[in-house]
């Protein structure tokens, strides 16, 4: 500190200029004489502007030393310490579920991650490592115009003023760095998404992804994954993860229990093996090594190179296996199957089933549930009217009206299902026609394996040597299977009782009265 004293007292100057002290010297004794006019022309003489009742401060001072009292120190004059400015800086608007910090270990199974639960005094439940680990994601997506970040500004500052009324500067803040990379824009001190995708936000350097990458395996060091764009797993998606993509899908390594989605197409060049537990579905084309024990589901068409085993298959377009066979399971499959061997030498249960789309079926039960209770409504109203009607004369006004209203109630509903059973009968009409898909065989056809089109079904007793194609043809004015091998010659197929309830219940709702005979 800066000083200047005379043998009774001294003012202290604080190194920061904000802060003058008056105080007696150290040598000061009880009884010193100080006045008050030393002090002030010490005070002038050293350019020091008192603040408000410094001289009554003074005065006090003074007379504390003609009491014979040693006076604490007090402040004569104080400063305004300056307001320096912040350097502007650069919020994060996305949803950023977790960091990579925040992540288990890699392969971390959930065993841990409930013990990991147990450390954090939380229930060690399924639930809780699910919420905790699989669900936390590094990946973080947007959409087309999503604001990701904002920009603000250096804060504003003020100088200030030390205790000779002098300026003390303020430091001035920078301005927030911003590079900005492919697919965003600046408005303001806004950032935008130009497009959906992967926002990527790396030492000031903002960018979106329309692709994402993955370079290992879908772990708990990645976590379940939601991407708009395309999906490139460079390994395998282990058991438990979801992996959905509103674009394609290429798995390098295999695809265990998880739930892959893709409303594209999929590709596994390793191979699924969901181990009854994983779901798979794209929308349009899925392409793999093989498929064991899944349930698959895809719009168009599966195309597999060594077998597919034991699964719940439903494909909108064709199934094609290259060098293997389809064994187990119940494959449907649209617009027909090629396959190398269909079925096993240990004869396997094996249901293929070709012609009627899957999102058909499932609509024929939804519309069955529907049309049974509205049918149970229209019997429920009959019973209430018909004894009305037999006694209309000697009905009241009220009676009548209540009548009246459930007939029309009766119309309505009756309407409904002929709207519904009209659009449910041109569905079926469509897959009965002369144009069937086929069942293409290039090897061989084993026993227990059951064959069903439209409205027909047989099941295959003896093995059969391909090539060979099973269709349906009219022969003899009835509709059969028939199995036509390279040479052209045609083996009509046993029938055996459909066991396909979805016939059944096309039946029952497009032909109520003859069900009820």
């Amino acid at each position: 500190m800066a000083s200047t004293a005379s043998k009774m007292f001294c003012v202290k100057i604080s190194d920061d200029m904000l802060t003058a002290t008056l105080a007696l010297t150290p040598d000061a004794l009880p009884g010193t004489s100080v006045s008050v006019d030393d002090i002030t022309a010490e005070v002038n003489s050293l350019k020091i502007i008192l603040q408000k009742d410094a001289q009554q401060a003074i005065q006090k001072f003074v007379e504390k030393t003609k009491d014979n009292q040693i006076p604490q120190p007090i402040v004569i004059a104080q400063g305004t310490a300056p307001i320096h400015e912040k350097d502007g800086s650069i919020e994060t608007l996305f949803d950023k579920k977790t960091t990579p910090q925040d992540s288990p270990p890699k392969n971390e199974n959930a065993q841990q991650a409930a013990k990991n639960s147990q450390a954090n005094n939380k229930p060690a439940t399924p639930e809780n490592a699910n919420q905790s680990h699989y669900e936390r994601s590094t990946i973080i997506s947007v959409g087309k115009n999503a604001p990701i970040l904002h920009i603000h500004p250096p804060t504003k500052g003020q100088d200030g003023i030390d205790v000779f009324g002098n300026p003390i500067p303020r430091r001035t803040g920078a301005e927030a760095k911003i590079n900005l990379g492919p697919n965003v824009r600046r408005q303001g001190d806004q950032v935008y998404a130009d497009c959906e995708g992967r926002v990527n936000f790396q030492n000031n350097r903002v960018w979106v992804d329309t692709n994402l990458d993955i370079p290992e395996d879908v772990d708990f060091s990645i976590g379940n994954i939601e991407f708009t764009g395309d999906v490139n797993v460079g390994k395998n998606i282990l058991d438990c993860f979801k992996v959905h993509s509103r674009s394609n899908i290429l798995v390098r390594g295999f695809i265990e229990a998880a739930e892959v989605h893709a409303e594209k197409s999929l590709t596994c060049l390793g191979g699924i093996t969901s181990k009854e537990k994983g779901t798979v579905h794209a929308g349009e084309d899925i392409i793999s090594k093989y498929i064991t024990n899944a349930n698959v589901k895809v719009g168009r068409d599966v195309i597999v190179q060594s077998e597919i085993v034991n699964c719940q298959l439903d494909c909108g377009g064709k199934v094609i296996i290259e060098n293997g066979p389809l064994v187990g399971g119940h494959t449907i499959a649209t617009n027909g199957i090629k396959v190398k061997i269909l079925g096993s030498e240990a004869g396997v249960p094996t249901l293929v089933d070709v012609g009627i789309d899957q999102s058909l079926r499932e609509k024929c039960f939804r519309y069955a549930e529907e049309i049974d209770k509205k049918r149970a409504f229209i019997q429920k109203g009959l019973q209430a009217v018909t004894p009305l009607l037999a006694y209309l004369k000697q009905l009241n006004s009220d009676q009548k009206k209540n009548a009246a209203k459930i007939i029309q109630n009766i119309r309505k509903l009756e309407e409904e299902i002929n709207e519904m059973t009209a659009e449910l009968r041109r569905a079926v009409d469509i897959p009965t026609s002369d144009k069937a898909p086929e069942i293409e065989v290039l090897g061989a056809v084993f026993a227990d394996v059951t064959l069903r089109f439209p409205r027909l079904e047989a099941k295959i007793i003896e093995p059969l040597k391909g090539p060979v194609k099973f269709t349906t043809k009219t022969v003899e004015e009835i509709r059969r299977i028939v199995a036509i091998d390279n040479s052209g010659y045609m083996q009509t197929l046993r029938l055996s009782v459909s066991q396909d309830e979805f016939w059944e219940t096309v039946d029952r709702l497009l032909n109520p009265q003859q069900n009820d005979l």
